[in-house]
C-alpha cells in the first residue's frame, strides 16, 4: 500500500513525512530515517525551483579556514545562521562535539528545511550521523593537511594563552609546563599526545561515513589547499554542490592575515620547513593511503 501511494505521489512531501512516522511507529527506525532524508530531498528540490539555498551545512576540521569560510558563505549569500537554532555544541572537541537530535521531529506537523547555515567542527559519530540525516541531505565535509594543521594548532594554542582563554585550554587537554616549551616541542607534543589523533581519526571516521551505505546525506570533501589555491574555484564547487547559481554569490576578499591572532598566515605548505624528518615521518605514518589519494597531498 505504502509503494502505491508513493508512486502515485512521489514527489508528495507531506506523504513522505507521515510515511517516515508510520515507520517510527512500527519501530523500524533506519526505514524512519530513510523516509525522513527522502523528505529532506524533496525539500531542497523545492527550494532550488523557488531560487531558494536551502540549508547548507558546512562542517569543519580545526584550522581548517573554519571561520573565514563559513562567513564567506553566510555573507555572500545573506544566510542566516542557525547554529543557535540546531543546537550545536563544540565543547570538549572533539568528544563532545555533537548535534542533538531536532527537538521538531517530536512535533507530528511537517517541518518545512531552513534558508540558512551551519557551521561547526562535529565528529562522525553514530549519534551525529542519525543527526544529521534529520537535519540535511547534503553537507560540507572541509580538512587541512595534518602536517599544516598541526603547526597551525599549536600556534592556535598560544594564541588562546595569550588572550587568557581558560576554558579553551582545559578542554584541549594542555597539560601543565606546556607553554614552557619550545614551539617545536610543543608541535612534538601535540603529534605525541593530542591533535594528531584528534585530526587523523575525525578525518578517517568521516571517509568511513561517506562508505557507509548507513549514512545517507551526500558529502562534499572540500580541503584547505584548494582554498588556497584558487578561492573561486573553491566556493565555486560549492555553490554546483547546493545548485547555487553563481551570480547569487558574492565572492569574498583575500582573508586579512596577521601574526599573533586567530588568523596568523594561511599557508598550505610551511610544513615543510617547520617539521624535522623524524615529524614528517610520524605524521606521514599517521596519514593513510586513502587520504593522501582523495585530498591530492604530496608525500613530501
Amino acid at each position: 500500500y505504502n509503494q502505491k501511494l508513493l508512486e502515485n505521489y512521489p514527489k508528495s512531501e507531506e506523504l513522505t513525512f507521515r510515511l517516515s512516522r508510520n515507520h517510527m511507529i512500527s519501530g523500524n527506525r533506519y526505514e524512519a530515517r530513510k523516509y525522513y532524508n527522502k523528505l529532506i530531498k524533496l525539500q531542497r528540490l523545492n527550494k532550488i525551483k523557488n531560487n531558494e539555498n536551502g540549508l547548507i551545512f558546512f562542517v569543519s576540521m580545526p584550522r581548517s579556514g573554519t571561520g573565514y569560510i563559513s562567513r564567506s558563505l553566510e555573507e555572500g549569500l545573506n544566510l542566516a545562521n542557525l547554529n543557535s537554532f540546531y543546537g550545536f555544541k563544540d565543547s570538549w572537541f572533539p568528544q563532545h562535539a555533537v548535534f542533538p537530535f531536532p527537538e521538531y521531529l517530536s512535533n507530528e506537523n511537517l517541518f518545512d528545511m531552513h534558508n540558512g547555515i551551519v557551521t561547526s567542527h562535529a565528529t562522525a559519530t553514530e549519534l551525529n550521523l542519525w543527526s544529521i540525516d534529520h537535519i540535511t541531505d547534503r553537507l560540507i565535509i572541509n580538512l587541512r593537511d595534518p602536517r599544516q594543521s598541526i603547526i597551525s594548532w599549536a600556534h592556535y594554542m598560544n594564541y588562546l594563552r595569550s588572550t587568557g582563554n581558560y576554558g579553551a585550554l582545559i578542554e584541549y587537554q594542555i597539560p601543565d609546563g606546556y607553554f614552557f616549551l619550545s614551539l617545536n616541542d610543543q608541535i612534538q607534543w601535540q603529534i605525541d599526545n593530542y591533535f594528531l589523533k584528534v585530526n587523523i581519526d575525525w578525518i578517517n571516521n568521516w571517509i568511513i561515513a561517506n562508505d557507509s551505505k548507513d549514512f545517507l546525506s551526500e558529502i562534499l570533501f572540500m580541503n584547505y589547499e584548494l582554498l588556497s589555491d584558487n578561492p573561486n574555484k573553491y566556493f565555486n564547487k560549492i555553490l554546483d554542490f547546493y545548485s547555487i547559481p553563481y551570480k547569487n554569490f558574492s565572492y569574498p576578499q583575500k582573508p586579512a592575515f596577521q601574526h599573533s591572532t586567530h588568523m596568523r598566515k594561511g599557508q598550505k605548505d610551511e610544513w615543510k620547513e617547520i617539521l624535522n624528518s623524524n615529524q614528517k615521518k610520524q605524521i606521514n605514518d599517521h596519514i593513510t593511503d586513502k587520504m593522501f589519494n582523495i585530498f591530492n597531498w604530496s608525500r613530501e
